[in-house]
């Protein structure tokens, strides 16, 4: 035992570790990443569905669900709206989400990853209450068939 410590007696093993202001840049880093990165690609999703929007029911890219898939009208009715929807989602968090990270650099790495851990759940609940919108909203304008009311 005697050995193996002092085999370890000069060994430093904080020297392994990288420098902390390095370290805790690169949470401020990750956290706003992982923060801005959903919101972004609502929005991407949104401006692709609303400008260009997939013909026919059958493509792999679109606000599908049963009802969208109904006819082409009712496609082209969902992918327009599911734009309009995320677009204005994922643009409005991204602008708070983004003024919100400005605020990393008077938190701690502890609050930094709290803040952006009850953000991400929040999104994630308005992203599943927006697609019970959609729903709702396509069933008032046609049936499930995809006949107009």
């Amino acid at each position: 035992m005697d050995a193996l410590t002092s085999l370890f007696k000069d060994f430093d093993f904080a020297a392994l570790l990288p420098p902390l202001d390095t370290f805790l840049g690169q949470v401020a880093f990750w956290t706003r990443l992982a923060l801005l990165a959903g919101p972004l690609v609502l929005l991407c999703a949104g401006l692709l569905y609303f400008f260009h929007p997939s013909a026919d029911p059958g493509s792999r890219v679109g606000f599908r669900s049963y009802l969208s898939t109904g006819s082409t009208q009712v496609w082209r009715f969902a992918q327009r709206i599911a734009g309009m929807v995320y677009i204005g989602l994922g643009g409005g968090l991204f602008v708070i989400y983004l003024i919100l990270s400005l605020f990393f650099g008077v938190m701690g790495p502890l609050g930094m990853a709290t803040t952006a851990l009850v953000c991400i759940i929040l999104f994630a609940v308005l992203v599943l209450a927006a697609q019970v919108l959609l729903r709702m909203w396509i069933l008032r304008y046609y049936d499930k068939d995809g006949n107009r009311k």
